[in-house]
């Protein structure tokens, strides 16, 4: 879950290495490390995911990044230039913005604030 959080965090799109067969093929191959990399168990988690990005924030992918701050211990707020804030919480706790916006726990909350003229 953290690590999906830190794609939404900057801003990037969902990327997976998947294999077709059993990941056990490649212990003596260059991708050794891929412990768990057959599509199959990871198919779910990968459409949801991308499914997320692009149905919750795919209208970000085409601004730019205005700000990126730290605004408590684990939470990090990101503004893009039309105005929109993304709020990533990666602790287990909820946390409220000053607004009156609560971030629940390991998640994030995308508040539309579009500047004028934009």
């Amino acid at each position: 879950r953290r690590q999906f959080l830190r794609t939404i965090e900057y801003g990037y799109l969902p990327a997976f290495e998947l294999t077709y067969e059993n990941s056990s093929l490649l212990t003596d191959t260059f991708w050794y490390r891929l412990y768990s990399s057959q599509y199959r168990d990871w198919v779910d988690r990968v459409v949801a995911e991308y499914r997320t990005v692009v149905e919750e924030l795919g209208d970000l992918q085409s601004r730019f990044i205005q700000d990126h701050a730290r605004v408590a211990p684990g939470v990090y707020q990101v503004t893009y230039d039309d105005g929109t804030r993304v709020v990533v919480n990666y602790n287990e706790q909820p946390y409220a913005l000053g607004d009156g916006t609560v971030v629940e726990g390991l998640d994030y909350a995308v508040i539309r604030t579009r500047v004028a003229g934009r």
